[in-house]
């Protein structure tokens, strides 16, 4: 049976032309896809990894190969057009083994199974929570006192209930063999260098707020089958250097993919990277810790249905994201191009984020999905007035200060802040204001007034002579 999935209007679209039995120009010989939705092709009752797949020819009236992909792996999401009509998609499962009975055409598409629908979303951005805005100075229900008729209004704007906007992002890639080109299977390899390459540009005007470090698995080491390998190698420590991060990419993509999986060493390590326990790691303190993990989709370890059957996989893995979650790590999986179901328990566990990314999405740059949110601005105004504060000034960090004119009692205000993906928040502030000091000081000025003048006035002697001299 044939899953659909693709946006509502591409389901009803296809739903329609089923009822009605329309028909549609063919859009094969097109260099693009008109009206691109996804299609999740199952298992079934195939015992091979992959299936064939043929399309109807309306001029011949006779099946043929699908002229973009007539093989895909099982389980996966492959795009096609919403021209081409439900019945005019069919699969079988390719059988390498000999069997008495030839493998049968399955032809049709269950469009609303809610299930399946999710299994090839992609392209919903990573959730990066709303914006908090606190009050540091004047601390909140107290009364400020001054001299001079205004105060310094200070505070911060959290993201996703964490602030600053310094980041220690360790971005971790399988380079096992499995993720090298073979016959008829993607070059995931690739795919992921690519992605880092993409998100590291991304990210380059954001350099020193931000640093980046990238961990692959497995090392040299343990493909020379040294006993004392991790399973990991750092390519480079956390840096803000471009040129050397260019480098690092480089030399990853010159060496190529070798020897076996090793996810369960590779992501304790990557952990252990972003909380400064490998020695030269890089890591901050006062920065946010996110970590980028992508690795094949199409095995059973570590994203597959085989990852909990693994007693030493699942101790460590799950260790090592309790660590990690401990510690407010950001954590996103990535399985790529395979049969990967439900996120794994240990992702769940820790709250990490999980996406599959079908083999089409493979040549996209999906790693900038992934983002690190930032303040991009701070707006404070006088509800009293309704003007804006000219004098505020906002940190990278998104701590923010400005100077408020205030007069005797409550003077409210309100602060809006917007975050680098559109977040918004906003929050009314009262600051309440006594002004006796400003009266002191104006009663105390007057006082010295009237003190000089008698003071100037004992110094002065009027005589009637220069009485009468002064009459007109």
């Amino acid at each position: 049976m044939l899953v659909h999935r693709g946006f509502v209007a591409g389901l009803l679209a296809l739903g329609t032309a089923v009822a009605s039995g329309m028909s549609a120009a063919p859009v094969w010989s097109e260099p693009g896809l008109l009206d691109p939705v996804y299609v999740f092709y199952p298992r079934g009752s195939c015992r091979e990894e992959r299936i064939e797949l043929e399309i109807w020819d309306r001029e011949a009236e006779q099946w043929g190969r699908h002229p973009r992909h007539p093989e895909v792996p099982v389980e996966s999401c492959q795009l096609e057009d919403a021209g081409v009509l439900l019945q005019e998609l069919r699969w079988r499962c390719i059988e390498t083994r000999p069997v008495d009975v030839p493998a049968t055409w399955v032809v049709g598409l269950d469009v609303f199974n809610p299930r399946v629908m999710e299994r090839c979303a992609v392209d919903a951005p990573v959730a990066q929570g709303g914006l908090e805005i606190e009050i540091t100075s004047p601390v909140p229900g107290t009364i400020v006192r001054g001299d001079v008729p205004r105060t310094a209004l200070e505070g911060s704007v959290h993201i996703g209930g964490a602030k600053g906007a310094r980041y220690d992002l360790v971005i971790a890639l399988d380079v096992s063999q499995d993720t090298g080109p073979r016959q008829g299977t993607p070059d995931v390899f690739t795919a992921e260098v690519d992605a880092a390459r993409s998100l590291i540009d991304q990210l380059r005007h954001r350099l020193g707020a931000v640093r980046i470090g990238i961990v692959t698995f497995p090392n040299l080491r343990m493909a020379r089958n040294d006993p004392g390998g991790t399973g990991a190698r750092r390519e480079i420590a956390l840096t803000d250097d471009p040129y050397a991060l260019d480098r690092a990419i480089r030399a990853i993509r010159a060496r190529g993919p070798g020897s076996f999986q090793s996810f369960s060493s590779g992501f304790p390590f990557a952990v252990a990277e972003l909380l400064g326990e490998n020695a030269g790691s890089g890591a901050r303190d006062d920065a946010r810790k996110v970590l980028v993990l992508a690795a094949d989709g199409r095995s059973d370890v570590p994203f597959g249905p085989g990852a909990g059957e693994l007693p030493r996989f699942v101790a460590k893995t799950r260790a090592a994201a309790e660590k990690a979650a401990a510690a407010d790590v950001e954590m996103h999986f990535f399985a790529l191009a395979g049969i990967a179901g439900d996120a794994p328990a240990f992702a769940q566990e820790a709250g990490a984020s999980f996406r599959r990314v079908p083999e089409p999405r493979l040549g996209t740059t999906f790693l900038r999905l992934v983002s690190l949110p930032y303040v991009s601005d701070v707006k404070v105004t006088d509800l009293r007035t309704g003007k804006p504060l000219a004098d505020l000034r906002l940190e990278a960090d998104g701590a923010f200060r400005a100077t408020l004119p205030v007069e005797r009692g409550a003077n409210r205000v309100l602060v809006e802040a917007v975050g680098s993906e559109g977040q918004r928040g906003q929050r009314e502030v009262v600051v309440d204001f006594d002004d006796s000091l400003i009266q002191e000081a104006l009663l105390a000025a007057e006082r010295e007034r009237i003190r000089k003048i008698r003071e100037l006035q004992g110094r002065v002697e009027i005589t009637p002579e220069e009485s009468e001299l002064r009459r007109p």
